[in-house]
């Protein structure tokens, strides 16, 4: 997969450097690694910068770090086509080897690429809003202008397999 976000970057870098037209990135796909997702990302943000538009297409499926991916498009330029389907979860990662390589490399993983992950996540969607209404929780108005309420409803999101229909994901 390290070849396929290598290949979306050099595109991205090329297409940023030929026109100021939007950028259009179709999807179809099972997501992968972080590190991956995250290099994608930031060349996305790279070219945003430049005041290039990044659109961003759901055309079959969009799961795991293809969602995020798919949520990083501009406002308002995130598609989502009928009878797609976008999956999002808390992530897996088997680590092995030492425990306390394990724990580190745990405490690092939490630290960096959930708290990453989160701050994406609330800024570039209303999940919150979102599970608020389907879950239990039920939080008023004003209870939902506060962050750590926010946070509170996307852990319990993405806490276990979310897979959102079209008309869901927008």
């Amino acid at each position: 997969i390290p070849c396929v976000a290598e290949d979306i970057i050099g595109s991205l870098m090329l297409l940023s450097q030929e026109s100021n037209e939007p950028i259009k990135i179709i999807i179809n796909n099972t997501g992968g690694g972080i590190n991956d997702g995250f290099a994608i990302i930031q060349a996305m943000e790279h070219v945003k910068a430049k005041g290039i538009e990044i659109w961003t297409v759901n055309m079959c499926q969009a799961a795991s770090m293809a969602t995020i991916i798919l949520m990083m498009g501009n406002k308002n330029r995130r598609f989502v086509l009928n009878n797609t389907i976008t999956h999002l979860h808390s992530g897996t990662k088997g680590l092995s080897g030492k425990p306390e390589d394990v724990e580190s490399l745990y405490e690092f993983s939490k630290k960096h690429f959930t708290n990453t992950m989160y701050k994406m996540l609330l800024e570039n969607t209303r999940l919150p809003e979102y599970w608020n209404e389907k879950s239990e929780a039920q939080y008023s108005a004003e209870q939902l202008t506060k962050i750590e309420v926010k946070v509170k409803l996307l852990k319990d999101f993405i806490q276990g397999e979310r897979f959102l229909m079209a008309e869901e994901a927008v």
